[in-house]
């Protein structure tokens, strides 16, 4: 009887760890998927080019530093995310796209600027999904319409991501190329545009708090008026 109930309380737990991946899932689903218009900015745009190979066109995408672990807190998350959408669709604004692609494929490269041991499925690829997507360059992320794989190099120059968005069905040509050239291809993003971004993500995200802290004590005021008129009226 003991038995039993232990594991009907298993498959309970079991239940519950799905309900609460599926949940959790949604959630950033419905946090991730908003518009981020292009924003005009003094600060370094992103770099994106688009290259020839073979005689079909590749829209290459570089963004600085590493890509996020899944596990962020949500301010951190909130000013990655941020990050990616508009280095993104910066970059596209300064290229001439001449082709959208209705079956795609993304191949991300990973450079390290160390040899420490890292897995590439704990980064959180979802971000430059979203952006492309949002960006039109792709139709859609699922699985009918796209194919995504990853690449891990040594670069000790530092830590940086290249993003190539080209029609699956050049993709094993173009992972043949990529392979031999990956190093000539690599542009070096420029330092300062992530942390630009960030802090002005923060400086508008304070001045919201301001705000919205000063509604609340002018309806603080405003009530306490409210009564003293009723007092003496």
């Amino acid at each position: 009887m003991m038995k039993e109930k232990a594991e009907e309380l298993k498959e309970l737990l079991r239940y519950m760890e799905v309900l609460k991946s599926d949940v959790m899932g949604r959630i950033f689903e419905l946090d991730d998927n908003a518009v981020l218009p292009p924003v005009s900015t003094v600060y370094p745009r992103a770099r994106a080019k688009v290259l020839a190979v073979n005689g079909y066109p590749v829209y290459q995408f570089a963004y600085e530093g590493l890509m996020p672990l899944y596990q962020q807190d949500g301010k951190y998350r909130a000013a990655i995310r941020h990050y990616y959408f508009r280095s993104t669709f910066e970059a596209c604004e300064q290229l001439s796209i001449e082709k959208r692609f209705d079956k795609a494929a993304i191949f991300i490269i990973h450079y390290f600027k160390d040899r420490i041991i890292r897995d590439l499925d704990n980064r959180n690829r979802k971000f430059l999904l979203d952006a492309v997507r949002q960006t039109g360059l792709i139709r859609d992320d699922s699985w009918r319409y796209l194919a995504v794989m990853e690449e891990g190099f040594h670069d000790p120059h530092g830590d940086h991501v290249q993003m190539y968005v080209l029609a699956r069905e050049n993709l094993a040509d173009f992972l043949g190329y990529i392979e031999r050239h990956h190093q000539y291809e690599r542009m070096h993003p420029d330092a300062s545009l992530k942390a630009a971004i960030i802090e002005e993500v923060e400086q508008q995200k304070n001045k919201r708090s301001e705000e919205e802290k000063m509604k609340k004590n002018r309806g603080i005021h405003t009530e306490e008026s409210e009564e003293y008129r009723q007092i003496w009226s």
